[in-house]
């Protein structure tokens, strides 16, 4: 199995062994392992080695994050020293994927769960993982939903005595040898529960990931002026890279060096959003997305960290705009270099999206 490691420039790692550890889980994770028979859903100890050593494949120190493949829906995986938490749970349908990943990681205990906010892409399948992996604790913002969804949680949660935490803004708690802060929702943000969503950032020696579910840009403008440190090294970005999170100030204020965006393949909201991806390049952030990767996985030592696969190619724009004229062409057309620099956009996504929008093809390049 081929692997790509990439740590920050100058650094250096603490220990070489590392990268197989990590290789393993890398290969369990991808080979999507069934429970043994007779787990109770729990994986065996030498499944998840693979080598009948009675080790994990997590057991040894080091913190790895997998964020998780569901589709246009979030899912985020923090194993750090052989401790184990979920940040959100994919759609109703993920069910099956995110127990199989975590079957197949060897996780037998869960010891945080965190569903940012109400909506079913995040919070979907959280009934199956407290059903299987009771967590001590549950974290859910203070908003509620009457939604089926929202009902199988909290239903879960009681059936299995798990208390359910409601953020606190500076509190912190312990993983292993990392911990994690809330940083948000500060305020009350009415019926827009993506503003609602829990914002933490899990701190492992010197390195840091921020996440934060679905917040957009008013619940970023708060959380820049209260004073927090929002600086990360690894950032998931807000609202699957939709362009209403994401905003200039706040990424200045996270300044990270890699982003990783949950998405699905050709979703139909256009995810990750060309104006995020700019933002990102142009800030030299370094990118991975889940709908051109599949499951992106980072391993930190507490110096450095490490990926599974290389971040995505430098962005290309699908097409050029003459927002003037409204026309559209092909990024090389000769059309494309005498359009006016107030005019001119780049454009990445359908072109149907472009000719529902009133923009006609130029007629040279026929793009």
């Amino acid at each position: 199995m081929e692997m790509f490691w990439r740590g920050r420039p100058g650094a250096q790692g603490r220990g070489a062994g590392w990268i197989l550890a990590l290789a393993l889980v890398f290969a369990l994770a991808l080979a999507s392992c069934q429970p043994p028979a007779g787990a109770g859903g729990t994986a065996g100890t030498e499944a998840a080695s693979g080598s009948g050593s009675g080790e994990t494949a997590f057991s040894e120190e080091g913190l790895a994050v997998h964020f998780l493949d569901v589709g246009q829906a979030d899912c985020t995986l923090l194993v750090c020293d052989g401790e184990a938490m979920v940040i959100d749970a994919g759609n109703n349908e993920d069910a099956n994927t995110i127990k199989n990943y975590l079957y197949g990681l060897g996780i037998e205990e869960v010891k945080y769960a965190v569903g940012t906010h109400p909506h079913e892409d995040h919070i979907g399948s959280m009934d199956a993982v407290v059903g299987i992996w009771p967590p001590e604790t549950l974290f859910l913002p203070q908003v509620e939903t009457d939604t089926k969804t929202f009902r199988d949680v909290l239903h879960a949660a009681e059936e299995k005595d798990v208390p359910i935490t409601r953020p606190v803004i500076g509190q912190t708690y312990q993983l292993g040898g990392g911990r994690f802060t809330i940083l948000g929702p500060l305020t009350d943000y009415g019926d827009n529960l993506n503003d609602w969503s829990i914002v933490l950032k899990f701190t492992y020696g010197d390195c840091d990931f921020l996440f934060t579910g679905d917040a957009e840009a008013d619940a970023e403008a708060d959380l820049c002026g209260s004073g927090q440190d929002l600086s990360a090294d690894v950032y998931q970005v807000g609202h699957h890279g939709s362009s209403s999170s994401t905003s200039p100030e706040f990424l200045d204020r996270v300044d990270p060096e890699y982003a990783v965006i949950s998405c699905g393949v050709d979703n139909d909201y256009g995810h990750p959003h060309w104006e995020t991806l700019e933002a990102l390049e142009e800030a030299e952030v370094e990118i991975f997305r889940t709908d051109e990767q599949g499951t992106v996985v980072a391993y930190c030592d507490g110096e450095t960290i490490q990926w599974g696969t290389a971040p995505v190619v430098s962005l290309e724009p699908d097409y050029v705009l003459n927002t003037r004229s409204r026309k559209f062409h092909r990024p090389d057309c000769a059309g494309a270099e005498d359009i006016a620099p107030g005019n001119y956009q780049e454009f990445q996504g359908d072109r149907q999206e472009l000719l529902q929008d009133g923009y006609s093809p130029c007629g040279s390049c026929n793009p």
